[in-house]
């Protein structure tokens, strides 16, 4: 955890010299999206509450039409979708990624990639530790005003459920509507 918060540090660092570089800050809503349980040869799948996200990204343009930067988001704490599923049985994921976007006039397409921390409540896990995977993203936008745009999101998050002896694969997928302000 310290390692990673050094690398986004020092990456934030190195950004920070131009000064065309742009932060921004979203929010928006997590559709209901599919969360799936692996363990070697069975698979469950279960469907999720909607659910908030926000983020910061930081921007630096490489020329007039692509841009890269880093991120990171919080996905706020979901509970599943299923008849009688326990409402205290929640997860959430901290994406830190990089991001490259390609604009096109106002629009503009986005790919994230990077890892994300995976946290649960007891009730889901029990004894179990996470531990977290894979995060990626791709989608697209719209500037709406000079400093304020709309994105479309799918992005999947993966991790892991252990203890001494099994392990047990998640992922969750979803597509998120956000809104955000440039500064």
């Amino acid at each position: 955890m310290k390692k990673t918060f050094l690398v986004v540090l020092a990456l934030l660092v190195v950004f920070s010299v131009s000064a065309f570089a742009q932060f921004n800050v979203k929010v928006g809503m997590d559709f209901s999206g599919e969360f799936t349980f692996e363990e070697e040869p069975v698979s469950i799948s279960a469907d999720i509450k909607n659910g908030f996200t926000i983020a910061g990204e930081y921007v630096v343009p490489y020329s007039d039409e692509i841009d890269f930067g880093i991120g990171l988001a919080y996905q706020f704490a979901r509970s599943f979708d299923e008849v009688g599923a326990n409402e205290d049985a929640t997860f959430s994921f901290v994406p830190i990624y990089g991001v490259a976007k390609y604009n096109i006039e106002q629009f503009y397409v986005l790919g994230q990639l990077g890892y994300n921390m995976f946290n649960t409540s007891e009730e889901l896990t029990g004894d179990l530790k996470t531990e977290g995977g894979l995060y990626y993203g791709v989608g697209g936008g719209i500037k709406i005003a000079e400093n304020i745009f709309a994105e479309i999101l799918y992005s999947a998050n993966n991790g892991k459920l252990t203890d001494d002896v099994d392990e047990i694969k998640v992922n969750n997928s979803q597509i998120s509507a956000m809104v955000g302000f440039s500064f």
